[in-house]
């Protein structure tokens, strides 16, 4: 008769348990990250209708988006799990006009996927943490 037991417990290491407070952590930091992606978006639609009915006096507005869109990036792509190398990209990715757009549309539906994954519900402006 063999050594295994069908009526034993299952065994598992403890380091192969993923800690549940440090997902919550990582998955606020993505949220906040996305939220940030979020508000950058609109502000830079802002800016550039600021622009058009302004004029250059608005260029201010366009250049703190984009600041605040390199921010974002590289906050969202660590919180990701990506590497350096990957949000110096994401980050200038962010200084080219339309390819910023399709980078933070990327990197927030990666975003959204994690945080659905983790019991968040995510909406227009951004993740809700679960209901408790």
């Amino acid at each position: 008769m063999g050594q295994n037991n069908p009526y034993a417990a299952p065994r598992a290491r403890v380091a192969d348990v993923p800690d549940p407070g440090q997902d919550h952590e990582r998955l606020k930091r993505i949220a906040s990250g996305q939220r940030i992606i979020i508000y950058s978006l609109l502000g830079s639609f802002f800016a550039y209708a600021m622009q058009v009915m302004v004029g250059p006096v608005a260029v201010v507005l366009t250049l703190s988006a984009f600041i605040v869109s390199i921010v974002g990036a590289v906050r969202l792509a660590g919180a990701l799990g990506r590497g350096v190398v990957w949000q110096v990209v994401y980050a200038i990715l962010m200084v080219i006009p339309l390819i910023n757009l399709l980078a933070m549309l990327a990197l927030s539906s990666q975003a959204t996927r994690a945080l659905r994954k983790g019991g968040y519900r995510v909406g227009f402006l951004g993740a809700r943490p679960p209901k408790a």
